[in-house]
């Protein structure tokens, strides 16, 4: 949204560096005794103020607020994977616990995503206004519900609840893709195979002689 676009990500700290979205549409991490940039990372979006990375197991896990949850290399700065949500993110951070990465939505939406190779494992949504900071309590996740309806949610793992393994929707599947494509270029070689042989019957009559005819 352009009412973002000067915006920066709130920063977060960890093994004397400081990342952070800037507004230029990168994260960058920055040497905290100086202000030294180490590397800067491209993204898609833009970020909100309200916004907070994570940092964990030597992986920095943002949102910009488009709506795109990345897992960026803490000390090189190469992106590991990315996930794009149909909402934005303002006012959630990402929160990781357990090897899985939490973040709520503008929509409602409350998603878990795996920390190690960016699939959706479950989300689930809620009718009573956006996700903001998550925070566990014991076996609790909290999330706080913000606007006229909002308040606090509590969530408890449940073991027997069905999970998935889906990869991000704008990820591009490489063997169905070219399945599709395969497929697609036989049919309009069988088309311009039928055309053709229409259009040489066409000419084979009109060059016939009227009295042969």
């Amino acid at each position: 949204p352009g009412h973002f676009a000067t915006h920066v990500s709130a920063p977060s700290f960890a093994d004397g560096r400081v990342i952070i979205g800037l507004g230029d549409q990168t994260v960058a991490s920055l040497r905290s005794s100086d202000g030294k940039l180490m590397w800067s990372a491209p993204v898609r979006g833009n970020f909100s103020a309200e916004s907070t990375p994570a940092i964990a197991n030597g992986a920095v896990f943002i949102a910009d607020a488009e709506g795109d949850l990345y897992a960026i290399d803490e000390r090189t700065g190469a992106r590991q994977w990315d996930y794009q949500f149909a909402s934005l993110v303002i006012h959630g951070s990402p929160l990781v616990a357990g090897g899985v990465v939490y973040l709520g939505l503008e929509d409602g939406e409350l998603a878990a995503i795996r920390a190690t190779s960016g699939h959706l494992v479950w989300r689930t949504v809620f009718s009573i206004g956006a996700i903001g900071p998550l925070t566990p309590d014991g076996d609790l996740l909290l999330a706080p519900a913000i606007g006229v309806k909002g308040g606090v949610i509590g969530l408890r793992h449940d073991p027997s609840a069905p999970l998935s393994d889906a990869p991000s929707p704008t990820h591009l599947r490489l063997g169905l893709a070219l399945a599709n494509f395969a497929g697609a270029f036989l049919l309009v070689l069988a088309l311009a195979a039928v055309a053709y042989r229409y259009a040489g019957r066409r000419r084979s009559t009109d060059e016939t002689p009227p009295e042969a005819r």
